[in-house]
């Protein structure tokens, strides 16, 4: 498994935990979308 599988793996994980995370993260993304 490399890096990017990793990582893709860890996203996944992390938005099945944090669902409330994940819409603060959609907003703040829509309001400074330079940012991120």
């Amino acid at each position: 498994m490399n890096d990017e599988d990793r990582g893709e793996r860890v996203r996944q994980s992390f938005l099945a935990l944090m669902p409330e995370g994940i819409l603060m993260f959609n907003k703040l993304r829509e309001e400074n979308p330079t940012t991120i």
